[in-house]
């Protein structure tokens, strides 16, 4: 197998600045972490690195996306921050007749968050892309 397995998840920080970034915490399926990074002034981000899990029929894939939102509410109310950035590989269609949407979407709302994919200015209409295979996901 060449690259990565499917899974995992990483913040990437530059040596300089690690001095600046805190782990608050990572869920017991290694599916979300949490950081928060403070910059000068005291101004601090919480940033939540997501895995979500595919969509499958059924309760379990229910039951995982709950943990994930479960997790991600967690660190939002319990930790001191002044924006929140939800990032990593979200595995869900974003339309209301996806339940996994449905669910994060009901987050997103409660906490005010919203999709940023329009200020991106590139005309790529996928988040993964495998070229030697000829896949790729859409947005």
């Amino acid at each position: 197998m060449d690259g990565r397995p499917f899974g995992g998840l990483a913040v990437l920080v530059k040596k300089s600045v690690s001095n600046k970034v805190n782990v608050v915490d990572v869920n017991d399926k290694c599916r979300c972490l949490a950081v928060v990074i403070t910059l000068h002034g005291g101004y601090k981000i919480l940033v939540i690195d997501v895995y979500f899990p595919c969509y499958e029929p059924g309760q379990e894939y229910q039951s995982v996306m709950l943990d994930c939102i479960g997790f991600i509410e967690n660190c939002i109310v319990l930790n001191d921050h002044d924006v929140v950035l939800i990032l990593g590989d979200f595995n869900l269609e974003c339309n209301n007749n996806h339940v996994g949407y449905t669910m994060f979407n009901n987050l997103c709302s409660e906490y005010k968050l919203m999709c940023c994919d329009s200020f991106a200015q590139s005309g790529i209409q996928y988040t993964y892309c495998r070229n030697s295979l000829g896949r790729f996901s859409e947005c």
